[in-house]
Order: C-alpha cells, then sequence, then structure tokens
C-alpha cells in the first residue's frame, strides 16, 4: 500500500520543487521512498507468479527509480520529478526485454507495459508479428473488457 504520506510528499514536492524545500524535506522523501520500496517488493512478489521468467535476485530498491531529473537537455529546468517510477524488467536490470512500468502520482498513477527502446531486429521482429497476426491483434483490442479497462 502506498501511504497517504508518500502521496501528500509528491503533492508538495510539485508544489515546491526546488532544492531548498527538497533539502528540508530529505526526511520526508527518504520515508516516502522507503514506502515505494516495500510496496514494489509486494508487486514483484505477486509479478513473479505470473512471469515465470522474472529474475528471483532482482531488488526492489534497484526497481525504483531516481527522482532527481536530468535538466541539461530540458527546457523544465525543475530538479526533481513529482513522481516515483518503478521499472520491473522481466528479464534483469539489463534491459532488453519487457517491462512493467509503476507510475505513482498523485491524480495521475498508472501502470503500463512494453519494451522500451527495443533494438532494431527485435523491433522487426515485433513489428512482423504483429503483421502475421493482425487479426488477432484486433480481436484483443477491440474486446468490450479489454476498450473498458483500457
Amino acid at each position: 500500500m502506498i501511504y497517504q504520506e508518500s502521496i501528500e510528499f509528491l503533492k508538495d514536492l510539485a508544489e515546491n520543487n526546488n532544492r531548498e524545500w527538497f533539502a528540508a524535506n530529505k526526511e520526508r522523501y527518504d520515508k516516502a521512498r522507503e514506502n515505494v520500496i516495500d510496496f514494489t517488493t509486494k508487486v514483484l512478489d505477486s509479478v513473479r507468479k505470473i512471469e515465470a521468467g522474472m529474475d528471483e535476485n532482482l531488488d526492489a530498491k534497484k526497481c525504483v527509480m531516481r527522482i532527481y531529473r536530468d535538466i541539461r537537455f530540458s527546457k523544465n529546468k525543475a530538479p526533481y520529478k513529482n513522481n516515483f517510477g518503478v521499472s520491473l524488467p522481466t528479464s534483469g536490470l539489463k534491459g532488453g526485454g519487457v517491462e512493467y512500468y509503476l507510475h505513482i502520482q498523485p491524480g495521475n498513477s498508472f501502470i503500463g507495459g512494453g519494451y522500451w527502446m527495443p533494438e532494431a531486429p527485435h523491433l522487426k521482429a515485433i513489428r512482423q508479428e504483429i503483421d502475421y497476426n493482425a487479426a488477432d491483434l484486433k480481436k484483443v483490442i477491440d474486446d468490450k473488457e479489454f476498450v473498458g479497462l483500457f
């Protein structure tokens, strides 16, 4: 469970996204991050039950992304993300495979999945499978339950 205090921290951070405020609230951040790590541990345990190939040694702490933004090439110079991002790779932390993603943000939380930046041969294979199985894919995405959820 993500605690209300963690959500409140993110709300306050969104309103005060500067280094001085963050330094003064570092203890709140640390508690919120620990909450997200504990939550991620539970999610990992659940995902492992349905994802047979998921690395048993995957550490929840390494799955929680940094809160610090890379502002070097961004017009938005806010130093911190106003969310917690969690990446759950199915083939280990080195990448190169399918991942689950959790985005925890007040008013904008979601889950997702996919293959982030596949290499050219993998992308070609994915596109080829979609082309060969277009009717099956269409059936899935047109299903009433799928449409209702997504």
